[in-house]
This record gives C-alpha cells, structure tokens and sequence, in this order.
C-alpha cells in the first residue's frame, strides 16, 4: 500500500475537456502568485470567508506528503484540490470551485482525478470533510461514492464565533470495508 508521495507517480500536467471547455490541471506550487490565486478562489467559493491563510497554503504546498493541483481555464484559476497522503488513508484538504464554474463538473472531475491517484498509490479509504449545510457538494460526493462516516460537531468556525458542524465522508476504495 502506498503511504507518501514518493508512491505516488509525479502529476503531469494535463488539458482535460469538461463540458465542451477546456481546462489545465497542473500542481499547485508554493510561490506567492499560487497561493495569491488559491487564497481569492477560497474567498470567491466561501462566501468571502478565507478559512486558510497564506501561511496554512504555503505549509500544505509544500508538504511532503500532500498534492495540490490547479485547474484553470485560460489563465483564470477556476478551482483548485489538494489531498494529503497518510499512513493508512488519503483524505482530500481541500476543494473550491469558483462561482462562476460551479455546477460544470469542475469538482467531479478533480475529484475522480485524486481518487484514482489514491487507488494507484495502493490506498483502501478516502475521507473528506464537509460543512453539514453545503447540500450541494454533499450531493457531488455521494455521486462519486463517498458515504457519510460521522458528525464532526463544531468543526468550522465563523468569523463571527458561530461553529458549523461537518460531516465526515468516506469511500472505500477496494472491494471490502477496512
């Protein structure tokens, strides 16, 4: 089973077709324009609220044991994934799908990307996490096949102070529960 990036065959970077447009999937770096980019997207996605800030970006960039991947349209970043690879399980950090790309299969398609890499790498479990009132991308993930594992109370926190449950989701990437 693989258990860090060094499973992991290095991404290359690659034009996909997603509903007639064309979209560049490459690697997040950690330089200033790229985490610029990624901390406007997250803004855009998140209702202006930016749960991570450059530091937290530039951390998971540059991690060994995690991928961060760029979709862009043109040389407009329309969204972004990231995916830490771990002892026994991959888990996906991160997704944000800018409003205007929302509901094109964006996000499906980033996410069918890292659960592949998840099963080349030799991984059984993906998990994710997800605000308990986003039915939008609850609905995306239970698509793909992920089921809700348990509640996370309080697990996001509002400028403001208020907390947000979130749902753990898993998805259990090779024949058997394990």
């Amino acid at each position: 089973m693989g258990l860090f990036m060094s499973h992991v065959a290095p991404f290359k970077p690659r034009q996909v077709i997603i509903r007639g447009q064309a979209y560049q999937i490459r690697q997040a770096e950690a330089n200033r324009r790229q985490i610029s980019q990624l901390l406007y997207l997250e803004a855009e996605d998140y209702d202006g609220a930016t749960p991570w800030d450059g530091e937290a970006f530039k951390r998971e960039l540059t991690k060994p044991n995690c991928l961060y991947l760029a979709c862009y349209a043109g040389d407009q970043l329309a969204a972004a994934i990231g995916m830490r690879f771990g002892y026994v399980q991959a888990h996906i950090t991160f997704v944000a799908v800018a409003p205007a790309r929302q509901g094109q299969g964006v996000a499906g398609c980033l996410l069918r990307l890292m659960i592949d890499l998840a099963k080349a790498a030799g991984y059984k479990r993906l998990t994710l996490e997800v605000a308990v009132d986003n039915q939008r991308a609850i609905a995306v993930y239970r698509h793909l096949g992920f089921e809700e594992n348990f509640k996370r109370e309080g697990y996001y926190t509002h400028p403001d102070g208020s907390t947000m449950d979130a749902l753990e989701m898993i998805m259990y990437l090779g024949r058997k529960k394990q």
